[in-house]
């Protein structure tokens, strides 16, 4: 079993380091300079892709289920109730302000089904709603998820290797915005938290 889990370790690291490789400048540029026009498919292609890619690992981990952990019982039900719901309010609240059409690839391939190219910028930074509370909610709320629930020895290795993924692609994914943005996003991250939000909390507190 301990060899089978470290498999499974070294498959999801895989998994995680091809998600961010497809996607890093370089290769950006590549597929540019491959697909032409054509590269508008390429975040919807990349988001199918790494659905197809991911399926086979989650059936697997749970192929090996065994016995839990880690699990939540009694009282604790009603703590992991709240964290689920709190998972749940951040994805929602990130849909609203995120452009999931961009996100998705929809709006590039519409974009070239018109003959017209989708703008490379996400436009102007986006301070408002749950952007005001944290930087990053969807790693926030996927967090959540990874550890609001019962978890055997499988669990525990995929939990652990993608929490350590969100939290390097967080960290890349403020480089791709203060490259974009610059002084304006130094402002903004002295203002809002990464992932926790300490900052927002903070200015809440009842000052002596």
């Amino acid at each position: 079993m301990t060899g089978k889990l470290f498999l499974l370790a070294g498959l999801w690291s895989l998994w995680c380091a091809l998600h961010s490789l497809l996607v890093t400048p370089r290769m950006s540029a590549w597929f540019r300079r491959c697909l032409g026009a054509r590269v508008a498919w390429f975040r919807l292609g990349y988001n199918l892709f790494a659905l197809a890619t991911v399926i086979p690992l989650v059936l697997w981990a749970r192929h090996l289920s065994s016995g839990n952990l880690i699990r939540w019982q009694g009282g604790w039900r009603l703590l992991q109730g709240g964290l689920w719901l709190g998972a749940a309010g951040l994805f929602w609240a990130g849909a609203k302000v995120y452009p999931l059409a961009e996100f998705l690839g929809i709006r590039q391939v519409a974009a070239h089904a018109r003959g017209r190219q989708a703008p490379a910028s996400h436009g102007p930074l986006v301070k408002e709603g749950v952007l005001g509370v944290v930087r990053h909610p969807w790693y926030l709320a996927a967090l959540i998820v990874l550890w609001a629930r019962d978890l055997d020895p499988a669990g525990l290795v995929t939990s652990a290797v993608l929490s350590i993924y969100l939290i390097i692609g967080a960290r890349l994914e403020e480089r791709k915005l203060l490259a974009e943005f610059g002084e304006e996003y130094r402002r903004y991250r002295r203002e809002v938290s990464m992932v926790l939000p300490w900052k927002w909390l903070q200015k809440r507190m009842p000052r002596k």
